[in-house]
């Protein structure tokens, strides 16, 4: 029990190191592919991000490999996430177990940001129009060592090509991995959780001036529990520190309100920064030109899970409400077990 704590205190102490350094919130524009760090899966999203400490099963291709170990029957995992602006983000996964060997899993994402029409010095349109996409094709493993401690890891091929009719592009690719553990206490009720993810390389960059970029590291550490005076709640935070981001936190909540079957969700995201102006507000310090860090604030979320016939079904939807005056996001999500 000591080294799985271990674990989780060390990544805890990574993230928490640099919670007031607001350097690394100057790295801000260095990183590449982005993309990486959408949410695709709506159970998450609806819970504000929280999802490293969830029993997730194979929706831990996206957030913890470590929690496909957990996975009983084959599962098919669709979904879809229209950013904003036209952007559309898709992911495609399938897992299975494998015996003694583990869980494996596969899953691709996509994202198209549409069409981008070019314009000369005098913003006259040239007639030449730009379609990017960015792809990762990622293969996954997990096991569980003991009914209460798992290990995942996940190994990536990223690809961003920002492409023209005239035949012109650029083009950036990478190899990243994610390493996730999970230590489930009191029969699952406590489950501690903690991620590395895109801890990789830049192969080749979009051109010289990005050749020395990084990837979109980030070290992820949540806890959930499941209320024992309240069994249908679980309450679920994540603690995540970006490369190139403050210390970003993440609360969730979910509640069974029929058994399995249907389930509502609700959450919130807030960085280091937000939360030290919100208490300079409460002192009578206000800093008049500071602008929230993160995009994203509440969300809002169902689940519903129906078994039919050899088949289980579960479908997820989340809305998300967002600063700036941005569009709210709606999203969608599901797995097929069989």
């Amino acid at each position: 029990m000591k080294r799985k704590l271990c674990v989780f205190a060390l990544l805890l102490w990574f993230c928490f190191v640099h919670a007031d350094d607001r350097n690394i919130h100057r790295r801000a524009g260095t990183t590449v592919f982005p993309f990486l760090n959408l949410g695709y899966d709506s159970r998450a999203i609806a819970m504000g991000g929280a999802s490293v400490a969830m029993p997730n099963e194979i929706y831990g291709m996206l957030s913890n490999p470590s929690a496909m170990a957990y996975i009983e029957k084959k599962q098919i995992m669709g979904g879809y996430e229209p950013v904003m602006l036209g952007i559309r983000g898709n992911a495609l996964s399938y897992a299975m177990p494998a015996g003694n060997i583990g869980v494996i899993g596969t899953n691709m994402l996509l994202v198209l940001y549409g069409t981008v029409q070019e314009v000369d010095e005098n913003k006259k349109p040239t007639g030449n129009t730009w379609e990017p996409y960015s792809f990762a094709g990622q293969v996954g493993w997990s096991r569980l060592f003991r009914d209460d401690f798992s290990i995942g890891v996940i190994a990536k091929g990223i690809y961003d090509r920002i492409g023209s009719t005239s035949g012109e592009y650029y083009a950036a690719d990478g190899y990243a991995f994610d390493i996730g553990v999970q230590y489930r206490l009191l029969n699952s009720r406590l489950i501690l959780g903690s991620v590395i993810q895109n801890l990789g390389f830049l192969r080749e960059g979009y051109s010289e001036r990005t050749d020395d970029f990084s990837l979109p590291f980030a070290a992820i550490v949540g806890i959930s529990y499941n209320l024992k005076n309240i069994p249908p709640l679980r309450l679920a935070l994540d603690a995540s520190q970006a490369y190139d981001d403050f210390l970003n936190f993440h609360f969730g909540g979910e509640l069974d309100i029929y058994k399995e079957y249907f389930s509502i969700r609700g959450g919130f995201n807030a960085s280091s920064r937000d939360i030290e102006e919100k208490a300079g507000e409460l002192v009578g310090s206000v800093d008049e030109e500071y602008m929230k860090t993160n995009w994203l604030t509440i969300s809002l979320g169902i689940g519903v899970n129906a078994p039919i016939s050899l088949f289980d079904v579960a479908i997820d939807a989340a809305f998300q409400a967002r600063n700036n005056g941005l569009t709210p996001g709606f999203s969608l999500s599901g797995i097929l077990s069989f």
